[in-house]
């Protein structure tokens, strides 16, 4: 007796959750969900990105050029400023608005320094010169220390920008009061 009354429950509960199931089903038929549209990215936005993404594909080049060689040094040398490029494309994701600033770094003085990472690796791998290592780890220094000063200055004039915002609005808020 008990067996039947616990397989009818059981059925019972079965039926119900089948019939949530369709329930379910049925409400989703009538009201499908909507899919929320992203605001379209502005033109400095795209400009920024693309740049970004050029600046990145430099740096990778970069980067498999160095490898190749397998010298810790260069490598070293060659992370520290690579990690200066990605710090100066994350300001620029960051705040797109201003990207024509370091558009010269991220694309001519990279460009460059591809340019001149392939062609160090194609004759430093085939005659290792110690001198031309030392200049093309200089090079990189000076390139590392000339994309953080590139990225303080975008900084910067953010923060530049952002003072005299607020300067304009304490002058309304003093405007106000009188």
């Amino acid at each position: 007796m008990w067996s039947l009354v616990f397989r009818l429950a059981m059925m019972g509960g079965a039926v119900l959750v089948m019939w949530n199931v369709f329930a379910t089903f049925a409400r989703a038929l009538r009201h499908p969900a909507q899919t929320v549209a992203l605001p379209p990215e502005s033109r400095e936005e795209q400009a920024a990105r693309e740049i970004v993404e050029r600046a990145l594909k430099r740096t990778t080049s970069i980067e498999v050029h160095i490898a190749d060689l397998k010298d810790g040094d260069l490598w070293s040398a060659t992370e520290a400023f690579v990690g200066a490029v990605k710090g100066l494309t994350k300001a620029v994701l960051a705040n797109p608005s201003k990207y024509r600033r370091v558009r010269r770094h991220l694309g001519q003085i990279l460009f460059g320094a591809d340019h001149v990472t392939k062609r160090f690796s194609e004759l430093y791998g085939a005659t290792p010169d110690a001198a031309a290592k030392a200049d093309f780890i200089a090079l990189l220094g000076d390139l590392e220390r000339t994309f953080l000063r590139a990225t303080e200055g975008y900084a910067k004039a953010g923060m530049d920008e952002l003072q005299v915002e607020a300067d304009v609005l304490r002058q309304l808020l003093n405007r106000s009061r009188r």
